[in-house]
């Protein structure tokens, strides 16, 4: 079913959305908060949801905002920037184990406390992305309704939390010279490369790879990038756009029924986004420390969030946004791609263990 399905009785909640966002989009940045045309309308929508609005998202909105983020972000991935990424790549992938090691012991502990099952509490904790976890929860037996609240609320107090508390701290800034060394706008380029990384995107997304419109025109962008073609910055514009896009996909989440139908499991859902966000700072103090990246680059990349989000926040602080990207892709591509792996091993592990008996 297309999302253009039943669109002109939407319209109305719809366009009622779309202002929402720009107008929150606009107190936020006025207030000056840090990214504020995601937050802005992430705290707009959210409200108006909970508060039984009902609104509606613009047909594919979302894929349009992880489109022009995924494209601006893989510009970041200049020549001289891979020499870094290359040099950190052990470190990289220790963030990825440590991060699922601290999701895993999470997940126990969120099944010890609500009583929910292990795979649901895993799928739940592990930060893969709220819709691909989701999937991975329904393939193995999992309670979707749990992992996709858990998964929401966690992203949702990370956009809400992080960027704030970086930026206060006095952590942001510490890459500004990336920003100014991107190429400058040029009109005809710049649809050069819209275009190549839209049909990048569609390819993905028909060939059913996870987070299609997010890692397509990402990897494609950067691949251009790394090998020295300089076309054309995203217009802040567009940027900006991109972010209203996903904050209002985010708070879209928050429906009224839904969350009132598992209230009950919410404080947990909350417990353990906590645990996780607090966790992951401790491994990236830990990485930071021995590798030499600036904690707060240390601490986005290893925050339990998603890609996009992590990546549009990492630009908007002026932090190390390819070096954050690397950390957040090798981990989201491990939690999506390891779990065919690890359960049934771990199923066996647990079969075993019980045939030994008491």
């Amino acid at each position: 079913m297309s999302e253009f399905t039943g669109v002109s009785a939407r319209w109305p909640r719809i366009l009622i959305g779309l202002a929402l966002g720009f107008v929150m989009g606009a107190l936020f940045a006025w207030i000056g908060t840090p990214i504020p045309w995601m937050m802005g309308p992430l705290v707009g929508m959210g409200i108006a949801q909970l508060c039984g609005a009902k609104l509606q998202l613009f047909p594919y909105g979302r894929q349009t905002g992880q489109w022009l983020i995924g494209t601006s972000v893989g510009l970041y991935f200049m020549p001289s920037v891979l020499g870094a990424l290359l040099g950190n790549v052990g470190w990289i992938f220790l963030g990825a184990i440590l991060t699922l090691i601290m999701a895993g012991v999470g997940g126990l502990l969120l099944a010890r406390l609500s009583g929910i099952d292990k795979t649901s509490c895993y799928f739940a904790t592990v930060p893969g992305g709220a819709a691909e976890m989701s999937v991975l929860a329904m393939k193995y037996g999992g309670n979707v309704p749990a992992v996709a609240i858990t998964q929401s609320i966690r992203i949702t107090l990370l956009v809400l939390i992080v960027p704030p508390v970086l930026t206060y701290a006095g952590f942001a800034g510490f890459d500004r010279a990336a920003a100014q060394i991107l190429p400058p706008f040029v009109a005809d380029k710049f649809f050069m490369l819209a275009g190549f990384t839209l049909v990048v995107a569609a390819v993905c997304a028909k060939l059913r790879i996870q987070n299609a419109w997010m890692m397509g025109p990402l990897i494609s962008s950067a691949v251009i990038t790394a090998c020295g073609v300089s076309l054309s910055r995203v217009p802040v514009e567009l940027v900006d756009l991109g972010q209203v896009l996903l904050g209002l996909a985010l708070g879209s989440r928050f429906e009224k029924d839904f969350f009132l139908r598992y209230r009950m499991f919410i404080p947990y859902a909350v417990f353990n986004a906590l645990y996780l966000m607090l966790a992951c700072a401790g491994c990236a103090y830990l990485i930071a420390w021995g590798s030499g990246i600036a904690i707060g680059d240390s601490l986005l990349a290893l925050a339990p969030g998603g890609i996009g989000e992590m990546a549009i926040t990492a630009k908007g602080l002026d932090l190390g946004v390819a070096i954050v990207t690397a950390f957040q892709f090798v981990r989201i591509s491990a939690a999506n791609f390891t779990p065919p792996f690890l359960f049934p091993l771990a199923r066996q592990w647990q079969e075993r263990w019980l045939a030994r008996g008491p």
